[in-house]
């Protein structure tokens, strides 16, 4: 866990790079529009295990019994398939492996293509936003010039070729 931790502390010294300091506003856009995306499955895959956990007999459904059938349904989404006996079950089954991956993997691409083209849109105010956290973080940072009292600023340049 601290190697994890250790390693996302030191991606944010790939700001100081152009194509790092992008690819990470499009990581974290399409992660912030993913909450919603997240909810969707999390409802859908609940209605699934209710209606699997209703189908087996059960007029109630508590949380013991509840916890397996939302296992066998995540499983199922992704792929590893449990035995269906009768009709109902089947029917779950091949609805919800038809219509949960498509939907989802649709529903994905469409937030992760809607991020993509807000950062397009506001790549090069972002990239200056991101360049201004930079030398703000390096001024705060630069303690060895404090004694003096000498007012300084760091700048950043560049070239149009």
């Amino acid at each position: 866990m601290l190697v994890l931790v250790s390693f996302m502390g030191m991606l944010g010294y790939l700001r100081f790079f152009e194509q790092p300091r992008i690819f990470m506003t499009y990581i974290t856009a399409s992660l912030k529009s993913m909450i919603h995306f997240m909810v969707v499955v999390v409802i859908m895959l609940t209605a699934f295990s209710l209606a699997l956990a209703f189908s087996r007999g059960r007029e109630t459904v508590s949380l013991a019994t509840f916890v397996p059938v939302m296992q066998e349904q995540y499983l199922a989404l992704f792929g590893e398939f449990y035995d269906a006996p009768d009709g109902f079950e089947w029917m779950i089954l091949f609805i919800m492996s038809l219509i949960m991956p498509l939907t989802m993997l649709n529903l994905l691409i469409a937030i992760i293509s809607e991020a993509h083209a807000n950062v397009q849109q506001n790549l090069e105010r972002n990239d200056n936003a991101h360049l201004a956290d930079i030398i703000l973080e390096l001024e705060v940072f630069m303690v060895w010039n404090r004694a003096r009292n000498d007012r300084s600023n760091m700048i950043y340049c560049e070239y149009d070729d």
